[in-house]
């Protein structure tokens, strides 16, 4: 049937009287005897006919989900990890910031600026509302990814003596 608190919810195993943590023989050894409705009928009724069936001799065997829903005795860290993670569509600029031989540093923090969350002036006078949010390179305009990317007169400078230096007469 499954876990027993997807089956019946947070409240479902207070009423059957089964800690959150209880292994299979302990379910079995200290659910309360109440008379419950729907689910509950169902669950009770299943555990007892288990019951019936269980050697005292065997243990639990540990079940692990996968993102079919199935339960298996095999564990998989890749399983677990797409059941915990959030999966979202790939995006476009993907490859431009992950590549074979891409250096850490630098494709974190172009991906940090690509979903502009960069520790910016404007987004740390949220956090902190006494900080000066002007531009630390040039300190003549509120400090964003664009101003630091696009706008400031230093980084266009730097960008472009870079961008000389490399391509030469092609820049």
């Amino acid at each position: 049937m499954g876990r027993l608190i997807d089956l019946t919810g947070s409240r479902g195993t207070i009423d059957l009287g089964v800690p959150i943590n209880a292994t299979v023989t302990s379910a079995f050894q200290r659910r309360s005897r109440r008379r419950w409705n729907g689910i509950l009928t169902d669950t009770v009724q299943v555990i007892e006919a288990k019951q019936a069936q269980l050697q005292p001799s065997t243990s639990d065997i540990p079940f692990w989900k996968d993102k079919a829903g199935k339960f298996k005795t095999g564990f998989s860290s890749k399983n677990t990890w797409l059941l915990l993670r959030h999966s979202s569509p790939r995006q476009e600029w993907h490859k431009g910031v992950w590549f074979k031989h891409c250096t850490p540093k630098y494709y974190v923090c172009t991906w940090l600026a690509s979903l502009n969350r960069l520790s910016t002036g404007n987004r740390m006078m949220q956090w902190n509302p006494g900080i000066n949010p002007s531009c630390s390179l040039c300190n003549s305009s509120l400090e964003t990814r664009d101003h630091l990317f696009f706008e400031c007169n230093y980084t266009r400078e730097v960008s472009s003596k870079l961008a000389t230096t490399l391509f030469q007469s092609r820049f």
